[in-house]
């Protein structure tokens, strides 16, 4: 199994161009894992919680799920805080596991399609007990992660063509429809695809 991907963050003030979001996708030979991140507030402040939490990933394994949340935690107590979704996916079997803190949604497009919610709290500053939550995906399943500037309860069924659109279609048409203009705003779509 592989997959495309592709993603669009947008800063509040764009003219200062650091967003308090920001995405992490690591693909290899065994896994995928990606992550959409939000740093409370915007501006720098909200960049440089979001920017620990990316460091972190990128030079950390993901080999435990709820550990790395932890992790993340620990290392943001410094920071104003973040929100995060992580999701791995195991190439070999199928098995998607995510956990996070916060308001991001997760979305899984399937045989059947479920929103995945995150305990509230907020990383660096109110930890939750966490809960990975386990899924099976498939080649032509779609993950869909954004943050709270893109509109949470949107209708799929405005977009009926959605699965046989390409992971660069999908982002760009929710995110013309559904991202805030009163929000940092960003929003991952992982297709998945047969190798």
């Amino acid at each position: 199994m592989k997959a495309d991907y592709k993603y669009i963050i947008k800063p509040l003030l764009e003219h200062m161009g650091e967003s308090g979001d920001l995405i992490y996708i690591n693909d290899n030979s065994n896994i995928i894992s990606f992550s959409v991140i939000d740093g409370l507030g915007h501006g720098k402040n909200a960049h440089t919680a979001a920017q620990k939490a990316l460091d972190y990933l990128e030079q950390n394994c993901v080999t435990n799920i709820i550990d790395t949340i932890s992790n993340i935690h620990n290392l943001l107590k410094s920071t104003r805080g973040a929100v995060i979704g992580l999701c791995v996916i195991d190439k070999s079997s199928g098995n998607l596991t995510t956990c996070g803190i916060g308001n991001i949604t997760t979305r899984l497009i399937g045989n059947e399609s479920q929103k995945i919610f995150y305990q509230d709290g907020i990383a660096g500053l109110i930890k939750p007990r966490l809960k990975s939550q386990e899924f099976k995906v498939h080649p032509g399943d779609i993950i869909i992660m954004y943050s709270d500037g893109v509109k949470e309860n949107f209708d799929l069924l405005e977009v009926p063509n959605i699965r046989s659109m390409s992971a660069w279609e999908i982002t760009n048409d929710l995110f013309k429809r559904y991202s805030k203009e009163s929000d940092d705003a960003s929003i991952l779509t992982v297709k998945l695809c047969y190798d």
